[in-house]
């Protein structure tokens, strides 16, 4: 996977629009939240998407294990722009 321009995990950045927020900011608000694992709600919320994925797009699965990640990582940045559109245009 590669990294933004930053440095950061595209899927972490995408975590963080998921919630309105920079990834500094989810970061300090994840360390509230779960004091004992700071990124303990981000593998959450990747889980649930790499599942909600899974059911639409086995072939990028061997197993149970992600081995297509562009495929992923395209459908993840539209989802959250759709939930964002959701949100907003409400």
């Amino acid at each position: 996977m590669k990294r933004t321009r930053k440095g950061m995990n595209p899927r972490y950045v995408n975590y963080a629009r998921a919630h309105g927020k920079s990834p500094a900011a989810m970061l300090a608000a994840d360390r509230i939240t779960w004091p004992g694992g700071c990124m303990c709600g981000f593998l959450l919320w990747n889980s649930a998407r790499l599942a909600e994925f899974r059911k639409l797009r086995p072939d990028c699965f061997l197993d149970s294990t992600l081995v297509l990640h562009a495929p992923y990582d395209d459908w993840l940045r539209q989802w959250v722009n759709c939930k964002l559109r959701e949100v907003f245009d409400v």
